[in-house]
């Protein structure tokens, strides 16, 4: 995931590396030509210092002792060499031209002048070389630039601290809703916004509003419509009863009927359970808790499903301590066990197995009825999907919404649920592995 201060850092940084480059560049050549000005007019001067010398020596063989730098030749009008210094030739180091040269002799590049004294008649040649002078002009250059390289890493700093701080009231802003809890869509009140965030915020507590308004919605149409259905219904049932009184013997219309009435019965009080259940809509009050002794119970209150298709069902584990929702992880527990049984024929076998690991707390609940395909595992959470949908080999009453009450409370505890063929040799597996925190009991 990219960075806006990552990729504002780098833009002006850049920018900075290639602006400071540029002058620099510039400022290099800008001084370059300047100190190589300012030398030739040494140059200039060094000619004019020796003609205001007298008494030239015509012996050419005692040459003076200029450096390994500097060179010059002094010629009379009929350009006999008069004097020289040790690093001259005998011949003219240049045209006998008043003109700056670049020329070449004891194997290095010379800058040179030539001068005619009308005075005294002569001519004055003077030679530099230029390695040395470009050599002694870098460093000026450079010691005058050194600076400004140096300036570079402070100048990232401040970038780092500036966009940081111009950053802050998203940060701000980030952290606002980052804190929001899931059912907390009361809008954000930040103090003294920028413009620029203000839009940004507004914009965000519409969205959350018209959410709130959603979720409202959802609240009271689900509610009320799985209330207002539960009257009727037990009237429906009380008919049922009264007209079976009055009918003699086995009626298949009756039977379908209260099949039907059965399953709208199981629909609505899963569709409310699914409703409670929801993370965002659960009021949950999290204690320490035995989920072995929660699971005893759950399974002696609904003994008599077992015991009228007989089926075995047993309960493997000891006390296994969590941090949970007492009423969710019951239901949690009940919905599992009531699919076990469900779809497990006769004289199967259920196991329920708790086992507490280095980092879970696992609840596995395994059959021996016809189980799942594989490819159906992730749609089984789904609301309203069911299986074969109503076509279901086991006749039994379902509405498909029994795994997603599951899922909702897995979440609601931060758990994992996993689903996989039971260790018997048909049926299916569901593992839920909770985390197992710090006990406090």
């Amino acid at each position: 995931m990219s960075s806006i201060r990552g990729f504002l850092i780098t833009l002006l940084f850049s920018t900075i590396i290639l602006t400071i480059f540029s002058s620099i560049l510039q400022g290099y050549q800008a001084s370059n030509k300047e100190i190589q000005q300012q030398m030739d007019m040494r140059l200039i001067d060094m000619a004019k210092l020796l003609t205001n010398l007298h008494n030239y020596t015509s012996d050419i063989d005692s040459p003076i002792n200029s450096g390994s730098s500097f060179a010059f030749q002094i010629f009379n009008p009929q350009k006999e060499l008069l004097y020289h210094s040790n690093t001259a030739n005998p011949q003219p180091i240049a045209p006998l031209k008043s003109q700056f040269e670049d020329v070449n002799f004891n194997g290095y590049r010379w800058r040179s002048y030539a001068f005619f004294n009308a005075k005294h008649q002569l001519w004055i040649l003077v030679a530099e070389r230029l390695d040395i002078r470009f050599n002694l002009a870098e460093k000026i250059v450079l010691k005058s630039l050194f600076p400004i390289v140096l300036e570079v890493p402070l100048a990232a700093l401040l970038i780092w601290l500036v966009v940081g701080h111009a950053l802050k009231p998203l940060t701000i802003l980030s952290n606002a809703l980052k804190n929001k809890r899931d059912n907390d869509l009361s809008p954000l009140q930040i103090e003294q916004p920028y413009k620029e965030v203000e839009h940004v915020i507004q914009s965000s507590n519409k969205l959350l509003k018209r959410l709130a308004l959603s979720f409202e919605r959802e609240k009271h149409f689900a509610s009320n419509v799985a209330h207002e259905l539960r009257t009727p219904l037990s009237i429906l049932k009380i008919d049922l009863f009264n007209l079976k009184q009055k009918l003699d013997g086995e009626n298949t219309d009756i039977q379908i009927l209260q099949h039907s009435v059965d399953r709208m019965e199981h629909l609505v009080q899963q569709i409310l359970t699914l409703y409670r259940t929801t993370p965002d809509q659960f009021m949950a009050t999290f204690a320490w808790l035995d989920l072995n002794t929660l699971a005893q119970s759950i399974i002696a209150e609904h003994y008599d499903s077992f015991d009228k298709k007989s089926q075995s069902i047993e309960l493997i584990g000891q006390a296994c301590y969590l941090n949970g929702d007492e009423s969710a992880l019951s239901i949690l527990l009940l919905n599992l066990i009531e699919n076990a049984n469900k779809y497990t024929p006769q004289g199967g076998t259920i196991r329920v197995t708790l086992e507490e690991q280095t980092e879970h707390i696992m609840l596995q609940v395994e059959d021996s009825g016809v189980g799942i395909d594989p490819l159906q595992y992730k749609r089984v959470f789904e609301r309203f999907y069911r299986v074969d949908g109503d076509c279901h080999a086991s006749n039994e009453v379902g509405c498909g919404i029994g795994l997603s009450i599951v899922k909702h409370i897995v979440d609601l505890h931060n758990a994992d649920i996993h689903l996989q063929a039971s260790h018997f040799t048909t049926g299916l597996m569901v593992q839920i592995l909770f985390p197992k925190g710090e006990q406090h009991v």
